[in-house]
C-alpha cells in the first residue's frame, strides 16, 4: 500500500498603509504581503480584505494574483504560493471624506490545513485628518473626477473640462 505525505504549510499575512495619517478624500494605499513558511507549497490561496466604510475608487492588483472587488471586499487568488514571501498586493483608494480612525483587516487561506491560524489575519488602523486647505480640497475633487472617468460614470471629455476648471480655481 502506498501512502502520500503532503508537506505542511504556514500561511501568514502582513499589512502596511501609506500615508498614515491621510487627509480626508486623499489617496490611500494598502500593501499586503502573504507568505508561506512552508516547507510545502500552499495551493488555492485566497487573500480577502474587508475595506473600511467610506473608502472609494478602489483598485487592487499584484503580480501573479487575480483580484476582484465586490461588496466592499477585495478578493485576490493565486494557484500556488511557494515557501517564502509572495508578491505583494496593492490596494489603492480614496480615503473617506470625514476625519476619524478607519480600520482595515485582511486574511489569507489555502486549501491545505494551516496549523498556525493565529498569523492568518492582520488589521491596521489609519488616521484620517480633516481637509485643511483649499488646495487639498481641490486635489481631492480632481481625484474624484478621475475616479468617475475611470469607472465610466463620466465621459473623458467632461472629466477633462471639469479637471481644467478645478486646476484654474
Amino acid at each position: 500500500e502506498q501512502t502520500t505525505v503532503t508537506a505542511g504549510i504556514d500561511l501568514s499575512i502582513a499589512k502596511l498603509d501609506s500615508p498614515d495619517p491621510v487627509t480626508a478624500g486623499g489617496a490611500l494605499t494598502y500593501t499586503i504581503t502573504a507568505a508561506n513558511s512552508g516547507p510545502g507549497d500552499a495551493t488555492s490561496v485566497i487573500v480577502r480584505d474587508v475595506l473600511p466604510p467610506g473608502l472609494t475608487c478602489v483598485s487592487a492588483s499584484g503580480s501573479g494574483w487575480s483580484c476582484s472587488i465586490a461588496g466592499g471586499i477585495v478578493t485576490c487568488t493565486r494557484g500556488t504560493l511557494s515557501a517564502g514571501s509572495g508578491p505583494s498586493i496593492t490596494i489603492v483608494g480614496t480615503a473617506p471624506p470625514s476625519a476619524g480612525i478607519i480600520s482595515n483587516t485582511a486574511s489569507v487561506s489555502g486549501n491545505i490545513n494551516d496549523p498556525v491560524a493565529s498569523n492568518n489575519s492582520a488589521t491596521i488602523t489609519t488616521t484620517v485628518n480633516p481637509v485643511l486647505t483649499v488646495t487639498q480640497g481641490i486635489q481631492n475633487l480632481i481625484r474624484q473626477v478621475q475616479c468617475l472617468v475611470g469607472s465610466g460614470a463620466l465621459s473623458s471629455g467632461n472629466g477633462n473640462a471639469l479637471t481644467a476648471k478645478l486646476h484654474a480655481a
